[in-house]
C-alpha cells in the first residue's frame, strides 16, 4: 500500500496537488477500494493498479479537491475499471489460493461465493453503495441485488473462520 501511495504523490505532484489531500484520501479510503478491487479482480496486482489508477483519475481535473472525492464515487470508478477490463481479465493470484493473511477482513470469508455475490457485498461493505445503487452498477433489478447479497451473507457466516 505504501508503493501505492507513493507512486500516486508522484503523479499528483505532476499535476499539482498537495500529498496532504492524497494522503488524506488515502486514509479514508484506499483499505476499504484495495479490499473492494481485491474481490473484483481477484488478484492482487490488478487490484493495486486499479486503486492506484482510481486515486489518480479522481482528480485528474484541476478544478477538483481529492479530498472532496468520496468513497462512493471511487469505488464507483473501482467498479468500471473491472467492467471495462473484465473481458480480458487473467487471474494470477486467486482469493481462494492466495495466502489468507494478507487479506482485508471480510475478504477471506467471501472466497467461496459467488462473482456477483462477492460484488455485490463488497460494492456494499467497501464502496458504502446501497442495494438500489448497486443494482444500477450492476445493471440488475434491485430485488435480484438483495438476494444476491442476502444468500452471500448467510452463506459467508456459515463458512468456517
Amino acid at each position: 500500500m505504501a508503493q501505492l501511495l507513493r507512486s500516486a504523490h508522484r503523479r499528483r505532484q505532476a499535476v499539482g496537488h498537495q500529498r496532504t489531500d492524497l494522503e488524506e484520501a488515502w486514509h479514508r479510503h484506499g483499505a476499504a477500494l484495495f479490499a473492494l478491487s481485491l474481490v473484483l479482480f481477484e488478484d492482487v496486482e490488478d487490484a493495486e493498479s486499479v486503486v492506484t489508477q482510481a486515486f489518480l483519475d479522481a482528480c485528474t481535473p484541476s478544478d477538483i479537491a481529492l479530498a472532496s472525492v468520496g468513497r462512493r464515487e471511487l469505488a464507483r470508478y473501482v467498479y468500471v475499471l473491472w467492467a471495462r477490463r473484465s473481458a480480458s481479465h487473467s487471474s494470477r493470484v486467486l482469493l481462494s489460493s492466495a495466502d489468507p493473511g494478507w487479506r482485508p477482513s471480510g475478504v477471506a470469508a467471501m472466497a467461496k461465493l459467488s462473482h456477483r455475490q462477492r460484488t455485490a457485498i463488497a460494492l456494499a461493505m467497501f464502496g458504502e453503495h446501497t442495494y438500489t445503487e448497486i443494482a444500477t452498477l450492476m445493471e440488475l433489478p434491485a430485488i435480484t441485488v438483495a438476494s444476491l447479497m442476502r444468500s452471500g451473507l448467510l452463506a459467508a457466516a456459515a463458512t468456517p473462520a
